[in-house]
């Protein structure tokens, strides 16, 4: 953590981990809601800005999805890959 002073990023370190345990124990007792007469369940998980995001903040699901959508693009260039110039396939990482 450059240029942080002495002790700044263990206090970093140390608010993340309580706003965690904080939202960990928010989240545990949380109950549907109910509106206009109808219960709405709490989801597992939650998708904000491309990140999923579930009750624990594990990440798994994000991953997963992430290495999904990359094997994905990843088997659609080799489809094309012959049809690419050697230059255009160096340029673009190929």
């Amino acid at each position: 953590m450059a240029g942080l002073q002495s002790g700044e990023g263990r206090m970093m370190i140390d608010s993340v981990v309580w706003n965690t345990i904080r939202l960990r124990a928010v989240t545990s007792s949380v109950s549907p809601v109910s509106v206009a007469g109808v219960d709405l369940p709490v989801a597992d998980d939650i998708k904000v800005l491309g990140v999923v995001l579930d009750r624990r903040l594990s990440f798994h699901k994000h991953v997963s999805a992430v290495e999904r959508s990359c094997n994905y693009h990843a088997q659609a260039i080799r489809h094309i890959r012959h049809l690419l110039t050697t230059e255009l396939a160096h340029t673009t990482g190929l």
